[in-house]
């Protein structure tokens, strides 16, 4: 099953270290995560997207978070970083946790063009967990 959050006007990013413990199994049993640490916003395109992907593998739940957006900023990818994205809704939700595995940030960086085109850098982030994309306040 595969489910679309569409409407993300801001993207932020904080160190995974910063998070609380546990929270995948925390949002699994119901309760409410709080972020807080203030996340570093990111200057996107406004063309962010997030999919989440549901399978299931020995009678468990393993869900696939995958969030894209492309920004003119390099971020700290050399550090392990979970990401926090914002829906016009009112929603908020955290992709990434304290605990290992770490969200995997694939980079491309596309530059300019001679009429000063500004230099493009796509990420997209992947999360495998057993709740990869948590509600959260922050």
């Amino acid at each position: 099953m595969k489910v679309s959050y569409p409407g993300i006007y801001k993207v932020a990013y904080l160190q995974c270290e910063e998070l609380p413990p546990n929270i995948n199994y925390k949002a699994m049993a119901k309760v409410p995560v709080g972020i807080y640490p203030t996340p570093t916003y990111i200057d996107t395109d406004g063309k962010s997207e997030c999919d989440t992907e549901t399978d299931f593998d020995n009678n468990s739940k393993i869900e696939k978070a995958t969030l894209k957006f492309s920004t003119t900023e390099s971020l700290p990818v050399h550090i392990h970083l979970a990401f926090v994205i914002y829906t016009v809704r009112g929603e908020k939700y955290i992709i990434g946790c304290k605990e290992a595995p770490y969200p995997i940030i694939k980079v491309k960086s596309t530059t300019g063009s001679p009429d000063w085109q500004r230099n493009i850098i796509n990420y997209e982030i992947t999360f495998t967990a057993r709740k990869a994309l948590v509600q959260c306040a922050v």
